[in-house]
């Protein structure tokens, strides 16, 4: 069920070093290194990204698995553990978007196998998804049959009649080798006050601290590029033109956890904590 595939990745070349994505400073500080891959702390402005990520053209080819359909309905009562979170994750992110615009065209960056775009869909947005994956594409076409472009980022832009209301981008950030390019592109497929929502693994959550850097969610060098922080987050969206931003209150509420699991959840999100940050930025 469009499960990531760790094996499909051993052995891919590297590149030797990137300069900083924030500043594009050459000096950095190895803080961890994860087999072959060196994960570097700028000098100059602080930024954590992995100097030498892959240089392999299809690695998203099998980021995701090869399953073509769900094994049951994608609902919140499913009998799958992980089809049933992935429900309430995003059912919860369509809740709090609804709260910031609540109609629209969309556009899912990185839409993956299309579960947050079916459901945003269901609610009534004008949904359109971009994926580079085919076997994700494959996946949210034969399941949902939702409309995805085919696409490279780039080539939408290039496209002058393609403009959003908001735009999504759910764990792609920190894929990204050039983010602050990356989001300027978005920038100019924006309509004037529209909504770009982010979200991205956070560097400073406990997970992250108490794992020593052993949290797959969030150091996964074969695909992860960059590590973020509020703080870093925020001067790259500055630094793409987006004026103003916004820390989004999304610490997820999951089926089968008790009352004690939500405080501590929302608790971790009101201290900095938790293990994703969310933001919405306003053109």
């Amino acid at each position: 069920m469009g499960r990531l595939k760790l094996s499909n990745l051993i052995g891919k070349k590297v590149m030797s070093q990137r300069l900083c994505p924030l500043c594009s400073g050459r000096e950095s500080l190895l803080i961890n290194r994860t087999g072959d891959f060196r994960i570097v702390r700028c000098r100059e402005c602080g930024f954590t990204y992995l100097e030498n990520p892959s240089q392999e053209t299809e690695l998203y080819e099998t980021f995701w698995g090869e399953d073509d359909e769900l094994p049951e309905v994608f609902a919140g009562d499913a009998q799958d553990a992980s089809l049933r979170e992935a429900y309430h994750i995003n059912r919860q992110r369509v809740e709090y978007l609804k709260s910031l615009r609540p109609n629209g065209s969309l556009l899912d960056i990185g839409c993956g196998n299309g579960f947050f775009l079916t459901l945003a869909q269901q609610v009534g947005y004008e949904c359109i998804g971009q994926e580079v994956s085919q076997n994700a594409i494959r996946f949210a076409r034969n399941n949902f049959n939702l409309s995805i472009i085919d696409e490279a980022l780039e080539n939408i832009v290039q496209d002058q009649k393609m403009m959003f209301d908001i735009i999504t981008i759910w764990h792609v950030l920190e894929h990204v080798n050039d983010p602050i390019l990356f989001l300027k592109q978005i920038y100019t497929i924006l309509k004037p006050g529209g909504i770009l929502v982010v979200e991205v693994p956070n560097l400073n959550s406990l997970k992250f601290r108490l794992s020593n850097w052993k949290w797959e969610g969030g150091n996964h060098p074969k695909y992860h590029q960059s590590y973020f922080i509020h703080q870093t987050l925020t001067e790259m969206l500055q630094a793409a033109g987006f004026s103003h931003s916004k820390k989004m209150r999304l610490s997820y509420r999951l089926p089968g956890k008790n009352r004690a699991y939500t405080i501590v959840k929302q608790s971790l999100n009101l201290l900095g904590l938790d293990s994703f940050i969310s933001v919405a930025a306003h053109k």
